[in-house]
């Protein structure tokens, strides 16, 4: 958890700079006033910068860089949240389908692939068992042997997927494709869920052979290095 309370120190840090620059605005009695921010003052914070930009360019950019400092630990703060709600609503009785449409998926494996992403990017922040982390680095070194692969299959397999049942999902991979630096790992779980989805709608066959045999390896392979299920 170093990480998250190094970027938590650091996004306070900001939020006083930026407070203090604004302390003088005409609207500085819309600043959140508390000492020790929390993530929805930060998120105020941010939302008051949007509409209070300041004139002068070097200040301007001070304001910049600090805000990015927020956002990078609201992005983990948002993490932690998310994974807590995943489990919380499933264990509580909620569908993954129903948590997924809640997320803006479309399937119950989107859900179960963010959460073992959230999950295993968790154990290797915070120095977990040694099962996980084994995971976590075996996973890295599968992705990192296997990267061109991945990027070929999931342009094969999107371009299909556009005009099938998972065109939402194909779309996510496409966008990731885009990348200059396309994620492996974001690929292969949005590769999985798009076969996932094609297969429930009967759709593998408008693969050709070889890309659905290779997506399919692909994704088998990669699921052995996945966290443990959830059911």
């Amino acid at each position: 958890m170093l990480a998250a309370q190094a970027a938590l120190a650091d996004a306070r840090a900001a939020a006083t700079a930026i407070q203090q620059r604004h302390m003088h605005d005409a609207g500085a009695e819309q600043l959140p006033g508390t000492m020790v921010p929390r993530a929805g003052d930060m998120a105020g914070l941010l939302d008051y910068l949007r509409s209070h930009p300041l004139r002068d360019r070097q200040r301007a950019a001070d304001d910049a860089r600090d805000a990015l400092a927020i956002l990078r630990y609201l992005y983990i703060w948002g993490e932690s949240i998310e994974l807590a709600m995943l489990r919380s609503g499933h264990d509580n009785g909620r569908s993954w389908l129903d948590l997924a449409k809640a997320r803006g998926w479309r399937s119950k494996q989107a859900a179960q692939q963010r959460l073992r992403y959230l999950e295993g990017r968790r154990a290797a922040a915070s120095g977990g068992d040694q099962a996980d982390l084994a995971n976590v680095h075996g996973a890295e070194a599968w992705l990192a042997t296997h990267a061109a692969e991945i990027v070929l299959v999931s342009g094969q397999v999107a371009a299909i997927a556009l005009v099938t049942e998972a065109a939402d999902s194909a779309e996510v991979l496409v966008a990731e494709l885009a990348n200059r630096t396309p994620s492996p790992s974001t690929l292969m779980n949005w590769l999985a869920i798009v076969l996932d989805e094609m297969s429930s709608a009967g759709g593998l066959a408008d693969l050709d052979t070889p890309t659905r045999e290779l997506a399919g390896r692909l994704v088998t392979e990669w699921r052995k290095w996945q966290p443990r299920e959830h059911d």
